[in-house]
């Protein structure tokens, strides 16, 4: 048969996405059918029952599966933390990674990533780490969960893809920014240049799956980044923390408040923006931040994305 293109089979595991069936011979879709028939590596023949598979037709869904270049094959030789490239990070996060619990999510996400689209890919998942080395770390902005829509998420928080409109939230912390500095000026969403300048841009779950916002909250992503904030709050000075919205004031109790400026706020959403006592429009959070860095000698952050 002609194959019409290479993917993984998590690529078309989604309830929410309409029924199609498909012929697939050792992980690769050869052709379109009205049976479900899948072969596995040893050609022996498996009726597959109870999945709705993607609308052939849907284009968003056809550019990602594309574009992401996902295959079957050697699908199982991964772990997770293979995709954490920074040196330092590494180091100090070596003894995180042979815990049980992390273990455990490691062979979840293996088999998610299998069987469903999880989000962001998972050679991103540790982009954060991977942008912004532990000792460069001069800014915290601490996120939930990764956008749950596809070609959003891309391993930083509140950030996308330069390609990708930016959604309600991060428009909001745009016009904070336009209102608090001076200059600030932006191309697209994507926050590539904050990390660089030592904005960790952390979600608290790493992954989640499509269309399925706090999928992933009781993985033990929240063992794992609780960690890392109390890590950076132990081994790094002067660090400021952005906490937006009640989830991420909750982690508070993890920061040491007299070696760092921690920052509240409502979160940037359009449902909270404006509300509570300390709302986010006019917190001043990102001239609060320069002021204070520059107070202990730190180069200050250059808001600025243009």
């Amino acid at each position: 048969m002609k194959v019409l293109f290479k993917i993984n089979l998590r690529t078309i595991l989604n309830r929410k996405l309409l029924k199609y069936d498909v012929n697939i011979k050792n992980g690769i879709i050869t052709s379109f059918e009205n049976k479900i028939k899948v072969f596995d590596d040893n050609s022996t023949r498996k009726e597959l029952k109870n999945f709705r598979y993607l609308n052939k037709n849907n284009k968003e869904i056809r550019k990602y599966i594309e574009k992401m270049k996902i295959t079957w094959q050697n699908e199982t030789e991964w772990n997770i933390q293979d995709f954490l490239e920074d040196i330092t990070w590494k180091e100090i996060l070596k003894k995180e990674f042979e815990k049980d619990y992390f273990k455990k999510l490691n062979n979840y996400l293996k088999r998610r990533y299998k069987e469903t689209i999880v989000l962001p890919p998972k050679e991103m998942v540790f982009n954060a780490f991977n942008q912004t080395s532990f000792d460069q770390i001069k800014v915290v902005i601490l996120g939930q969960d990764p956008y749950h829509n596809l070609n959003q998420a891309h391993g930083l928080s509140f950030s996308v893809p330069k390609n990708t409109q930016p959604p309600k939230s991060l428009v909001n912390v745009f016009t904070e920014c336009k209102n608090d500095l001076e200059n600030f000026e932006r191309e697209n969403g994507c926050l590539e240049n904050w990390d660089k300048q030592g904005v960790f841009l952390l979600n608290s779950f790493l992954t989640v799956e499509l269309n399925e916002p706090s999928s992933h909250e009781l993985i033990g992503w929240k063992i794992f980044t609780d960690t890392v904030l109390k890590l950076i709050s132990k081994k790094r000075e002067n660090c400021v923390f952005f906490l937006w919205g009640n989830f991420a004031k909750e982690k508070s109790h993890l920061i040491d408040s007299k070696k760092h400026l921690i920052i509240q706020s409502s979160h940037p959403s359009p449902y909270s923006a404006y509300k509570t006592s300390s709302p986010f429009f006019g917190s001043k959070c990102f001239s609060k931040a320069n002021s204070y860095l520059k107070s202990v000698g730190k180069q200050e952050i250059i808001w600025s994305l243009k």
